[in-house]
């Protein structure tokens, strides 16, 4: 008896975790936004409020974070980069290797090359496991925080600040 609940107990914590919880926040000029879902296995992470995308076979392949209410946007939040394959810093200034785009209701952000908008997202926690290879969506999140400025249709520069933990899908 005592052998077949400690295998029983073993099998149970080798069971691949069902749920995780995505979450974001940002500040546009002291406004801040925020959401947080919780995911499950069977679901399509791809429209998840959080997630995390790479092509790290391809060299520059592209990456993208994708920040989103699922329940009616009111702030979406993208930032995609020629290669944020790992934990650092990466800088989106209107560069060619990357570029950041905010929709807040009818405002749009960027980082307008020439406007002198910059931001900084830093990635704390990178995964190297995928929500489709992995046995415990928890270890899948990426982890992180940025902040900086955006530029609106007129360079007009306004100042953001966030954090996310996103699922990282591919």
């Amino acid at each position: 008896m005592v052998l077949l609940a400690s295998i029983l107990i073993q099998f149970s914590s080798c069971e691949k975790p069902s749920e995780v919880v995505v979450k974001w926040d940002i500040t546009i000029d002291g406004q801040s936004y925020s959401y947080e879902e919780t995911l499950s296995d069977g679901d399509e992470f791809e429209n998840g409020a959080a997630i995390f995308q790479t092509n790290m076979a391809i060299t520059n392949g592209g990456s993208q974070l994708i920040l989103t209410a699922t329940d009616g946007a009111v702030v979406t939040v993208n930032f995609a980069h020629v290669n944020m394959t790992d934990e650092g810093s990466y800088v989106f200034n209107g560069s060619t290797d990357g570029a950041v785009s905010i929709m807040q209701n009818l405002s749009a952000y960027s980082d307008n090359d020439g406007s002198g908008a910059s931001t900084i997202l830093e990635i704390t926690t990178f995964p190297l496991e995928t929500a489709s290879t992995s046995n415990n969506l928890q270890q899948t999140l990426v982890i992180g925080t940025f902040s900086g400025t955006v530029a609106d249709v007129n360079d007009d520069l306004h100042n953001i600040s966030g954090s996310f933990e996103a699922i990282r899908i591919q």
